[in-house]
Parts: structure tokens; C-alpha cells; sequence
């Protein structure tokens, strides 16, 4: 089964075709911004509160805090706390980042193959244009190790991964 991840990276923008392939669509914090998806993986309630009104169809996975806590206006949105999802735990390094929380959500999906848009995993701003937390190159030299443990997982368990971040449709690890 084919599922997709859009994250916030600002190559969304020019990669992401539509849902005409995929079992499962999954935006990463404010890539919901840009499409909406079947499901969210946001750790923090402050991304959530400044989607305002954009939801998944589905679900959210997030941390435990925000999940049995709820947030104001997501009242009727299925919440998930990232502890409870397969493919959480495991992990060779910590899971610190929501990419790392959407790859699980793939796997505890059935997902056998999934390309991932739009995280680029370089620079300062997303795709709604935002300049964000913290984005420095330290950050993202966590965030790249992080990411490997979570794709190792996944293909220790015979799942491929495509990270898609040109419009050519390269893959790269």
C-alpha cells in the first residue's frame, strides 16, 4: 500500500502532484496548510491552534499531553498520542521530530512503499512561507540523523522510502 507524507519543506510546492496514487495522505505540522491530508502529525498545540480551521479528514498524532488535554476547536478531531503508535518504539535513536511520528504513522497503517514530499530539511522557511523555530543547519544535522533511524526501521521491516524534493521526482535517502 502507497502513502504519502507532505512535509512543510517549501519543495512541496513543486513536487506534490495531488492523491491520485496513494492509500494514505499524511501532512507533517503546517503542510496541512498547503493540502489538506488524512491525517496530521504535529507535536506541538501551538502548530494546531495556527491551522485555525484547516483539519485532517481523520486524525492527529501527537504528544500525550496535547491528545488527553485536547485543544480548543479540534474538539471532534481523533487524537493520537505518539507513544501509542507502531513504529514508535524501536527506534536506534530517539523519535524527536513529527516526520519521524508521520513515518511511524505510515508503518502502523500498512503503508509498503511511501514517498515523502517536501522535506527538504534545509533552510528557514515552510511552505506557507513561515519562518519558524528553530531551523538553523545544527538543527537540521539532528533531524537528518533522526530521519535515518526512522528510514532504517522502516526498511528493516520492507518498507521503502522515497524522499521527493525536486521536480524531476528524484529519490534520495
Amino acid at each position: 500500500m502507497k502513502v504519502a507524507i507532505l512535509s512543510a519543506g517549501p519543495s512541496l510546492k513543486r513536487t506534490w502532484r495531488g492523491n491520485d496514487q496513494y492509500m494514505f495522505t499524511i501532512a507533517v505540522n503546517h503542510a496541512l496548510s498547503a493540502e489538506r491530508t488524512d491525517w496530521l502529525a504535529a507535536g506541538d498545540a501551538p502548530t494546531l491552534v495556527q491551522l485555525g480551521a484547516r483539519r485532517p479528514f481523520i486524525g492527529v498524532w501527537t504528544m500525550r499531553h496535547i491528545a488527553e488535554a485536547g485543544v480548543p476547536g479540534w474538539e471532534n478531531v481523533r487524537m493520537i498520542p505518539f507513544n501509542d503508535m507502531p513504529g514508535w518504539v524501536g527506534l536506534s535513536r530517539p523519535a524527536n521530530w513529527s516526520i519521524q511520528a508521520a513515518l511511524a504513522g505510515a508503518y502502523g497503517l500498512g503503508a509498503t512503499s511511501v514517498d515523502v514530499y517536501g522535506h527538504d530539511m534545509a533552510g528557514t522557511l515552510d511552505v506557507s512561507g513561515r519562518d519558524g523555530e528553530d531551523r538553523s543547519a545544527e538543527r537540521w544535522e539532528r533531524e537528518r540523523a533522526d530521519w535515518q533511524s526512522s528510514c532504517d526501521y522502516m526498511l528493516a521491516r520492507g518498507i521503502t522510502i522515497r524522499r521527493i524534493i525536486d521536480t524531476q521526482g528524484t529519490a534520495h535517502a
